[in-house]
């Protein structure tokens, strides 16, 4: 999440000069790292201007809604494996 805060907070400084940077900054974040529970809250907060405007880009979201499925494959994965099956 620091990752994307220093991407956010780096763009949101200087935005109309910065903003056609955003899609080669952001695709250096690891968005399937993040807490799941904090890649809602970038999608769905709305007293979060900065985060408001960056998901405004169809290519913005498909980013946050990749992290999102990848960490929903990895967490079934996770609980799929370590369930045992005994007959």
């Amino acid at each position: 999440m620091e990752v994307l805060m220093s991407a956010v907070r780096w763009l949101m400084h200087n935005w109309n000069e910065r903003k056609q940077y955003m899609l080669e900054v952001l695709k250096c974040v690891r968005f399937g790292l993040i807490a799941p529970w904090q890649l809602v809250d970038v999608k769905r907060n709305p007293e979060n201007p900065e985060f408001m405007e960056l998901m405004s880009y169809p290519e913005v979201q498909k980013m946050v809604d990749d992290g999102l499925a990848l960490l929903v494959l990895l967490l079934t994965n996770c609980l799929l494996s370590s369930m045992t099956i005994t007959i």
